[in-house]
């Protein structure tokens, strides 16, 4: 009987763990994978007509990442390195460790890198590179969350945007969840304006001035990324049939590079600990400690 009651138990613990299991929408790790391969399956890597950089295109990076597996050619970040000498410009996972080494085989990920590129497309160029994924549905779950491990390496004297959007409208308009602009990029957009086209905004397409917080970016950064990041879907992409995320260069102007693997859609928050180490609200001002 205590078996029989035991088996029981284990059972009721394993329904109700599948019952609280995600639901994935989407994921992709462009392992053993090409560029080519995702565009038939309804990936779109594309650009606007206003882009002139040669070689900024999105695309598969594929290992051993020589000259001839980078959508652009070898890539600038080829200079970094860590103190083994091994290449750093990968996609980093939540403790900052580069997913796709070079000595991995059949190791991939997504890549852009403006900084090898030929030319600059500036500020007023209206120039886009991007990539698109295949279309997939969020029915049936909860609100989408977004996650992937990144390296998105913004330049220090660079004037870009880059932005991660979701579209569910078959890619009619797109809503952004993550948008960061380089340290030029107000004060070159200021100097536009002012000296060439008044009516020139150069923040325009992070929705006014800067800084702007509380439009339909849940974040906004004048840095890049480094790491697994988890960003939450606005509600307009919960229970939709058709939904696409989009990464983004506009204006790249020699920007670094963006480098993104392990992307996975689903209904699970961010990871979060359970023990509080630090609250503060500030309503006393500055606590004396």
């Amino acid at each position: 009987m205590k078996t029989s009651t035991h088996l029981t138990a284990l059972a009721l613990l394993a329904s109700c763990a599948a019952s609280t299991q995600a639901a994935v929408y989407f994921q992709e790790d462009f392992n053993n994978k090409v560029t080519q391969e995702l565009t038939d399956a309804g990936w779109r890597f594309d650009k606007n007509e206003f882009a002139r950089e040669k070689g900024t295109d999105f695309g598969i990076a594929n290992s051993p990442f020589d000259s001839v597996n980078f959508p652009a050619g070898k890539p600038s970040s080829a200079d970094f390195r860590d103190a083994n000498e091994l290449r750093i410009f990968g996609p980093a996972d939540a403790n900052g460790i580069n997913t796709a080494p070079g000595d991995r085989e059949g190791a991939g990920f997504l890549f852009s890198d403006s900084d090898v590129a030929d030319g600059s497309d500036d500020i007023g160029t209206k120039s886009e590179f991007f990539a698109i994924t295949t279309p997939f549905s969020t029915k049936g779950g909860g609100r989408p969350w977004f996650h992937a491990d990144t390296a998105y390496l913004a330049n220090n004297n660079g004037e870009c945007v880059a932005d991660f959007s979701v579209s569910v409208d078959g890619g009619e308009t797109w809503i952004p969840f993550y948008q960061s602009a380089e340290p030029q990029r107000a004060i070159k957009g200021y100097n536009r304006s002012i000296s060439a086209e008044p009516d020139y905004n150069g923040a325009e397409i992070l929705g006014g001035t800067w800084p702007v917080l509380g439009s339909g970016s849940l974040t906004k950064s004048w840095l890049g990324l480094h790491g697994r990041v988890h960003f939450q879907l606005p509600e307009e992409a919960a229970n939709k049939d058709d939904v696409r995320i989009r990464v983004r260069y506009f204006e790249p102007a020699d920007a670094w590079w963006i480098a993104l693997d392990n992307i996975v859609v689903d209904d699970s928050p961010a990871p979060a600990g359970n023990t509080v180490v630090l609250s503060e609200n500030f309503e006393q001002g500055i606590p004396s400690s």
